[in-house]
């Protein structure tokens, strides 16, 4: 289970390195699908291995499915869909287009929130302190990349960000004009 554990953080550190790639004009593909494979293959295995800790009612059970399920379909659409895939994980350089539309509109890290949802839902569902744990150590390392992606990388590759930061919330919710 340790191997598994590992795999998966260390996938998704490495994935980490794909905002400090982008920074240095770096081929950025060359470390995402590397580090995409690694994070998922870990979580993967994490999930199937890890032995049933406690239960669930059914009806609480059949609700964490509809969030597991919206909150995945959210995720890849804001990761994937929401912002154009090809320019923003392949293209290197600086000036990207920055997206201020769809869920980008109330959120500068839609992705974060789906991802922890979908995240602490699986794990609720399979029962599990291991995968919890798995989930309380991926979410926190997701909220220091969101953070160091917020004050350091966005504001270097997107014109405007400063002023989108101004206008829409961190995690959740659009700001009221004053």
């Amino acid at each position: 289970m340790r191997l598994y554990f590992l795999t998966g953080i260390g996938g998704f550190i490495l994935f980490m390195f794909f905002e400090v790639f982008t920074l240095r004009g770096v081929k950025k593909h060359f470390i995402l699908i590397p580090s995409f494979v690694l994070f998922l293959y870990g979580s993967f295995m994490i999930f199937v291995k890890s032995r049933r800790d406690f239960s669930i009612s059914l009806p609480l059970t059949i609700f964490l499915y509809i969030i597991l399920f919206i909150s995945l379909g959210l995720l890849i659409y804001s990761l994937f869909i929401n912002i154009p895939f090809k320019k923003t994980y392949i293209k290197n350089g600086f000036e990207q287009e920055l997206v201020k539309s769809g869920l980008y509109s109330i959120s500068r890290h839609p992705g974060f929130l789906f991802l922890s949802l979908f995240l602490f839902s699986l794990s609720l569902i399979k029962g599990s302190f291991v995968s919890l744990y798995y989930s309380l150590v991926i979410v926190s390392l997701d909220f220091i990349l969101i953070y160091y992606q917020d004050k350091v990388v966005f504001p270097k590759i997107f014109k405007g960000y400063n002023e989108y930061k101004r206008e829409v919330n961190f995690i959740l919710g659009r700001r009221r004009k004053k």
